[in-house]
């Protein structure tokens, strides 16, 4: 449940995350362990999953970024990215070190494979996190796992604390399936609504609790005992919703896709504006899935 707006509600959502520059590599294939192959170009975009998933919340619903940026020409491109997109920014902090950056290898069938270096992301703590919200007021607050997770799980204390709902997208997974029995992630994980995890990352999940499948179905059936509520998301098929209303399969729109980066932020971002706004879970799942669809279509440097 959302808490109630009044008319102080300058910022509806606020996204807690990461934000990378982009180098994208565009090569025939991956390479294969141990593999070179000759790459086509060479490109850098603003990314980060906070920040894709900020853009993406921000064409829908006032939005507000929660993070760190160095001070570099890194941090330039991404501030420029986020208040040209009309994000509110006063909460990002610039540190003296250098920013998030991500390598994301392309290939020509749009698949891709990324990695990340945290940088100034790795600086971003549970008290200004705390600080930003409390100024902030957001009705909605998202979260990945990019930052380090005090951050995260400060978000969702804060949330819990004041009414506000918490979007939780644990990827990179392995930052909460690693996590210890007794850390506090694995206590506020029960409040995520939704939690919002591809086909993998639900697998993995129920491994880490004991309760294996790969029966798409039957992982969102057990998440949603664990969680408020689930979206999981499973690629070109579509995505499956269970809430307090039951359970719902949301097709996606089919698309020749160019590029699958960002999909999922899209998907994240936009189905969290579309809850502030009043949709229900399911609605919002099927604008989110429709949003997806639209940026797997369309080459990074067009967006």
């Amino acid at each position: 449940m959302l808490r109630t707006p009044d008319a102080a509600d300058a910022v509806a959502v606020a996204v807690v995350g990461s934000a990378n520059l982009d180098l994208v590599v565009y090569a025939a294939r991956s390479p294969e362990p141990g593999e070179t192959v000759m790459g086509d170009d060479l490109e850098e975009h603003p990314g980060g999953k906070g920040l894709n998933q900020a853009l993406a919340a921000a064409l829908h619903a006032p939005t507000a970024f929660v993070g760190a940026v160095g001070s570099d020409h890194a941090a330039d491109v991404l501030l420029a990215a986020l208040t040209g997109a009309g994000v509110e920014t006063s909460f990002v902090r610039r540190t003296a070190g250098k920013s998030g950056v991500a390598v994301v290898n392309l290939a020509a069938d749009g698949e891709n494979s990324i990695t990340v270096i945290a940088g100034s992301n790795a600086d971003v703590t549970a008290d200004e996190t705390t600080r930003a919200l409390d100024a902030l007021q957001p009705r909605i607050v998202v979260t990945q796992l990019e930052t380090p997770v005090s951050a995260v799980v400060a978000a969702a204390q804060w949330a819990a604390a004041e009414g506000a709902r918490w979007v939780f997208n644990p990827s990179p997974v392995e930052q909460f399936t690693e996590a210890p029995a007794d850390h506090p992630i694995r206590v506020v994980f029960a409040t995520a609504d939704p939690l919002i995890v591809n086909a993998g990352e639900g697998k993995s999940i129920l491994r880490m609790f004991g309760a294996p499948s790969d029966d798409v179905s039957e992982v969102v059936k057990i998440l949603s005992a664990l969680v408020t509520s689930v979206v999981l998301t499973d690629g070109s098929r579509g995505a499956y919703v269970s809430d307090e209303s039951g359970a719902h399969f949301v097709p996606a729109t089919p698309v020749d896709a160019v590029d699958t980066t960002g999909a999922g932020d899209s998907f994240a971002g936009t189905l969290a504006a579309r809850l502030v706004a009043g949709s229900t879970l399911a609605e919002a799942a099927a604008s989110a899935s429709a949003a997806a669809s639209a940026t797997v279509a369309v080459a990074r440097s067009d967006r």
